[in-house]
Protein backbone atom coordinates (compact mmCIF):
# COMPACT_ATOMS: atom_id res chain seq x y z
CA UNK A 1 0.00 0.00 0.00
CA UNK A 2 1.05 3.54 -0.63
CA UNK A 3 1.30 5.89 2.33
CA UNK A 4 -0.80 9.00 2.12
CA UNK A 5 1.31 12.10 1.69
CA UNK A 6 0.97 14.67 4.50
CA UNK A 7 0.52 18.13 3.05
CA UNK A 8 2.66 20.89 4.51
CA UNK A 9 2.29 24.65 4.51
CA UNK A 10 4.38 27.59 5.73
CA UNK A 11 3.26 29.79 8.65
CA UNK A 12 3.04 33.47 7.65
CA UNK A 13 4.44 34.51 11.03
CA UNK A 14 7.38 32.24 11.84
CA UNK A 15 7.97 30.87 8.30
CA UNK A 16 8.24 27.30 9.59
CA UNK A 17 6.98 24.47 7.41
CA UNK A 18 4.41 22.39 9.28
CA UNK A 19 1.72 19.83 8.60
CA UNK A 20 -1.40 21.48 7.21
CA UNK A 21 -3.48 20.07 10.09
CA UNK A 22 -1.30 21.91 12.62
CA UNK A 23 -2.09 25.34 11.16
CA UNK A 24 -5.11 27.64 10.92
CA UNK A 25 -6.20 28.76 7.46
CA UNK A 26 -7.46 32.32 7.19
CA UNK A 27 -9.21 33.02 3.89
CA UNK A 28 -9.96 36.23 2.05
CA UNK A 29 -13.13 35.36 0.20
CA UNK A 30 -13.92 36.77 -3.27
CA UNK A 31 -16.16 39.29 -1.45
CA UNK A 32 -13.12 40.58 0.49
CA UNK A 33 -14.25 39.13 3.83
CA UNK A 34 -11.76 37.39 6.12
CA UNK A 35 -12.84 34.10 7.69
CA UNK A 36 -11.23 31.20 9.50
CA UNK A 37 -11.52 28.11 7.35
CA UNK A 38 -12.09 25.09 9.59
CA UNK A 39 -12.78 22.77 6.66
CA UNK A 40 -9.92 23.73 4.36
CA UNK A 41 -12.34 24.08 1.48
CA UNK A 42 -13.58 27.68 1.63
CA UNK A 43 -13.19 29.41 -1.73
CA UNK A 44 -10.66 32.24 -1.76
CA UNK A 45 -7.02 33.11 -1.12
CA UNK A 46 -5.71 31.42 2.03
CA UNK A 47 -2.91 32.15 4.49
CA UNK A 48 -1.71 29.67 7.09
CA UNK A 49 -0.67 30.46 10.65
CA UNK A 50 0.52 28.33 13.59
CA UNK A 51 -1.89 27.36 16.32
CA UNK A 52 0.05 29.16 19.05
CA UNK A 53 -0.62 32.55 20.53
CA UNK A 54 2.88 33.95 19.89
CA UNK A 55 2.66 33.42 16.13
CA UNK A 56 -0.84 34.87 16.04
CA UNK A 57 0.16 37.97 18.05
CA UNK A 58 3.26 38.52 15.90
CA UNK A 59 1.28 38.16 12.68
CA UNK A 60 -1.30 40.71 13.84
CA UNK A 61 1.31 43.19 15.11
CA UNK A 62 3.56 42.93 12.04
CA UNK A 63 0.62 43.00 9.59
CA UNK A 64 1.57 39.65 8.09
CA UNK A 65 -1.94 39.18 6.72
CA UNK A 66 -1.50 42.32 4.59
CA UNK A 67 1.65 40.82 3.15
CA UNK A 68 0.08 37.40 2.62
CA UNK A 69 -2.92 38.82 0.77
CA UNK A 70 -0.78 41.41 -1.10
CA UNK A 71 -3.07 44.25 -0.08
CA UNK A 72 -4.21 46.15 2.99
CA UNK A 73 -6.81 44.09 4.84
CA UNK A 74 -8.85 45.15 7.82
CA UNK A 75 -9.06 42.30 10.27
CA UNK A 76 -12.35 42.46 12.18
CA UNK A 77 -12.03 42.51 15.98
CA UNK A 78 -14.13 39.35 16.28
CA UNK A 79 -11.70 37.49 13.98
CA UNK A 80 -8.71 38.74 16.03
CA UNK A 81 -10.38 37.63 19.25
CA UNK A 82 -11.29 34.23 17.81
CA UNK A 83 -7.73 33.64 16.57
CA UNK A 84 -6.21 34.66 19.89
CA UNK A 85 -8.63 32.47 21.84
CA UNK A 86 -7.96 29.48 19.61
CA UNK A 87 -4.16 29.82 19.84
Amino acid sequence: MTEKKIKQRICISCSEKKDKADLFRVVKTPDGELVIDDTGKVNGHGAYICRNSECIKNALERKQFDRAFKMHVTIPDELKDRLLNMG
